[in-house]
């Protein structure tokens, strides 16, 4: 695990938080170290320190060269689909 994801998940605990969504880029970045395409990739770090990526299904390649194992993918379509 890395320092930056201990160290939250140490403050979720602490705060008596279940987990914390980061979406801003830079965020995804720091914890993830995958930057998203377009903004609509997500992390998410639980107070246990498990931490996931998740991102459009198109992304999930470039995602995967990120420092998080766990990626999970969500279909991308039109707002009709």
């Amino acid at each position: 695990m890395n320092a930056r994801i201990e160290q939250l998940a140490r403050i979720l605990d602490e705060r008596g938080l279940e987990a914390a969504v980061l979406k801003l880029p830079e965020n995804v970045v720091l914890f993830s170290g995958y930057w998203p395409r377009n903004g609509f990739s997500f992390a998410v770090v639980h107070r246990s320190g498990r931490a996931a990526l998740v991102v459009p299904a198109w992304e999930s390649e470039d995602a995967a060269r990120g420092s998080l194992a766990d990626i999970r993918t969500f279909p991308w379509g039109r707002l009709a689909d």
